[in-house]
Parts: C-alpha cells; structure tokens; sequence
C-alpha cells in the first residue's frame, strides 16, 4: 500500500467498444490495484460517486476496458505506468444521496478474461520450456491492450513435452513451470504472474536474489 502522494495518477479512464471514452479521475473515490506473485494477473477495483449517471450514459455490456495512468514518484519519477483492465463486473451500488450513486468498478487484465474463455489442445514437441510458455501467451492470451511483453530472463534447460487437453492457459503454463529444470538454480520452482512492468516467467530463486524494490519495515505501531 501507499501513502497519499505517493501516488501522482495521470487519468483513469473507461472506454467502450466503440472507443468512446468517459474520465473517471473526478470521480473517484478509491482505487486499488492487486498485483501478487501466486495469482496469475493484476486486478482493480475503482470506487465511483456518480452524480451525471455515467454508467447509462455509456451502458455496459461487457466490453469495456478501463485504462488507469499513474506514476510512483519515489520509484522512478520519470517512469509512468500505463495499465488497461477489461471490466468484468460493477457491484454495490447503492443511492447515496439525491442524484447521487456509488459503486465498484472492477476489472482485470485482458489476460485473465482470455484464460476463461480459452483452451489448449495444441501439441507442442521437442521445445524448451521457455518457448512453450511464450507460445501459448501469444497464441492464447495475449490481448489487443495487453500491458506488458513477457519477460524470460533466465533460460531453462532440457526440452519436454506438452500434449493440450482442453486446459486453460494458466492451467497450462502451470503444467510446464511446475516440470520446469532450471539451468542456474538448484530448486526448480517457477512462477508465471504479472506487474506493472511485465509478464514474467522465473524461478522464484531469481527473485530471492534480485536487487529489492521497496524497503519493508516490520514493528509495532502507535505505541508510546
């Protein structure tokens, strides 16, 4: 999580499959993003007040992508983070006040959407797994607006084997990471996610001596 300010967000903005767009930052009263190493994709939320009846002004009916734009200043003040998220649902919405609504924005990478809606049963041979996984991204999920490349910075060893039963993607590339040798790390455990750089697939020993990010500090608070 982050304090106030340490945040500057550029636009949030949801457009339609027409390409039709409406500015949300106005109107916002919450935004969380939720990026995480064991789930596959990052999701959001966005907590609206709606006092010009915006969602009938652009109806939603489930092509909708919203597009957040923002900066972490502490990070790299140069850098600005463009993330676009399909909108899978809009929840608890409740008549706060006279002419006045309020309700969730929820939305997930275009990858997500495309893992449900999507199969394997292609057959792939004598292939590192590196390859196999890249092919099965760009051939399965990889959307129009998706955020990042993939990123492979460290290559696995040997060849396999990979017959597509009907699984989804994720449930795919699962398969493969979990039969996965690297060439450099002893444990083999690979992990396939995103953040709001890439699309990665390493060992999670990569991560263990990457350079670190963020400083963590753990203690008790509001003690005297």
């Amino acid at each position: 999580s982050y304090n106030p300010n340490d945040i500057v967000i550029n636009n949030v903005t949801l457009y339609n499959y027409k390409r039709d767009f409406i500015d949300l930052q106005n109107v916002i009263v919450e935004m969380n993003i939720f990026c995480d190493l064991f789930n596959e994709g990052i999701t959001c939320s966005v907590i609206v007040t709606d006092t010009d009846a915006l969602i009938e002004r652009m109806p939603i009916i489930g092509a909708e992508r919203l597009q957040i734009s923002f900066k972490v200043p502490a990070r790299d003040a140069s850098k600005t983070h463009v993330l676009n998220f399909a909108v899978v649902s809009i929840k608890h919405r409740q008549r706060t006040q006279a002419r006045m609504d309020t309700y969730v924005i929820n939305g997930a990478s275009g990858e997500i959407v495309n893992n449900y809606h999507r199969a394997v049963y292609k057959t792939y041979h004598d292939l590192t797994p590196n390859a196999i996984v890249s092919a099965i991204y760009n051939q399965y999920l990889k959307t129009e607006y998706s955020n990042h490349p993939l990123k492979m910075t460290e290559c696995a060893k040997d060849t396999m084997y990979y017959i597509g039963a009907g699984h989804t993607p994720f449930q795919a590339i699962e398969y493969v990471a979990k039969n996965t040798k690297s060439a450099k790390y002893r444990s083999s455990s690979y992990l396939f996610f995103e953040t709001f750089d890439n699309w990665n697939y390493a060992p999670i020993d990569e991560l263990f001596v990457a350079d670190s990010v963020e400083d963590y500090y753990h203690g008790y608070t509001n003690l005297e």
